[in-house]
């Protein structure tokens, strides 16, 4: 293992080889991130919105409504269409949420045993579909739910021309830069590199379009050599960590909005996953990255006592694996994953 981080790594975290595990160690902590806000929803019930009524007789009205009625058509007649696009976006979003985590894991897991088929035939829903309609959402959530609601199924189609509009939007509302959302991984079967011509093949036994072809004598994924499954194997542990990175920036960036996260909880949680991706890299180009960061001038205190404290490389370290607790009153930070202690 290349780096400082490798002195910090468990036997449990070894099952994989050796030069995939930086790469799936940061996919893991991108999927449990997205869990941990997951959990995070559930236990204060953040799917709920709290309805102001205008008066006692929208109070009553609504305690009123039977069992079975549509309390989305009573909210939009009754004048609380803020209430009810909230309501339906915090339900969608944390719904597509869900389902991306969990193909995106068994992914990650085919992918650590080698079994690239399965692999990248898991990723086509969450990173083409999934991360699609999030898009949409962040870009334009009242259009996107109003189909949802209202409209027919082709209304809710992928396009790439709108793919490549929300991508635009995603960047001007939340600073989220990354390749232009990665389109052509995602999307561009013409395109040599593309995870979209990948996951066609691994999802077929037979391609016919002419820049996916199953070649004479070709059954797609069913020959493989080990020899082409490491190509497909190092090729995964190169792409996919950079498409999850942006994935996860989005999704948190949308969920922090939802419970209006403090400065310095954002700081910290942007600084462990930087390091993490840093750590996916070899030798120059991990210690460039982990400049980059600047750790001496990152902020950093104990949530708990207040206590300042300098951050340093083996600070941060500690906290990659978590494994820091202050010196001064005892507190852990929990940092597996989202750190909510700020």
């Amino acid at each position: 293992m290349e780096g400082c981080y490798g002195k910090y790594m468990t036997e449990d975290q070894f099952k994989i080889e050796p030069q995939y595990g930086p790469s799936h160690n940061f996919l893991v902590y991108c999927n449990d991130v997205l869990v941990s806000f997951l959990k995070y929803v559930d236990c204060e019930k953040l799917s709920s919105v709290k309805i102001n009524f205008k008066n006692k007789e929208d109070e009553h009205s609504f305690a009123d409504l039977k069992e079975g009625s549509d309390i989305f058509d009573w909210m939009e007649e009754h004048g609380y269409s803020d209430e009810m696009y909230e309501l339906e976006y915090r339900h969608t979003f944390f719904s597509l949420v869900a389902d991306f985590c969990h193909y995106m894991l068994e992914s990650f897991e085919c992918a650590a045993k080698k079994k690239v088929a399965v692999a990248y035939a898991l990723l086509r829903k969450p990173l083409r579909d999934n991360l699609y309609y999030i898009e949409w959402l962040a870009a334009e959530r009242e259009d996107l739910l109003d189909k949802l609601a209202k409209g027919k199924a082709k209304d809710l189609v992928i396009n790439k021309s709108n793919a490549k509009k929300y991508i635009e939007k995603v960047e001007k509302i939340y600073g989220i830069a990354h390749q232009d959302g990665f389109f052509n991984f995602r999307y561009d079967k013409n395109d040599r590199m593309s995870l979209e011509k990948i996951w066609n093949k691994a999802n077929h036994v037979i391609t016919t379009h002419s820049y996916t072809k199953s070649a004479q004598g070709e059954l797609n994924f069913v020959f493989l050599d080990e020899e082409r499954i490491d190509e497909f194997t190092r090729y995964y542990y190169c792409v996919v960590p950079l498409v999850m990175s942006y994935a996860v920036d989005l999704i948190v960036a949308m969920f922090e909005r939802i419970i209006n996260v403090n400065p310095m909880t954002n700081v910290i949680n942007r600084v462990l996953k930087l390091a993490r991706q840093a750590c996916t890299a070899d030798g120059k180009f991990f210690q460039d990255a982990l400049n980059i960061l600047e750790v001496d001038e990152i902020p950093f205190f104990c949530p708990h006592c207040g206590n300042e404290i300098h951050m340093n490389l083996d600070i941060l370290f500690e906290l990659m694996n978590n494994m820091f607790k202050c010196e001064e009153c005892g507190f852990k930070i929990e940092s597996s994953n989202y750190v909510f202690d700020y």
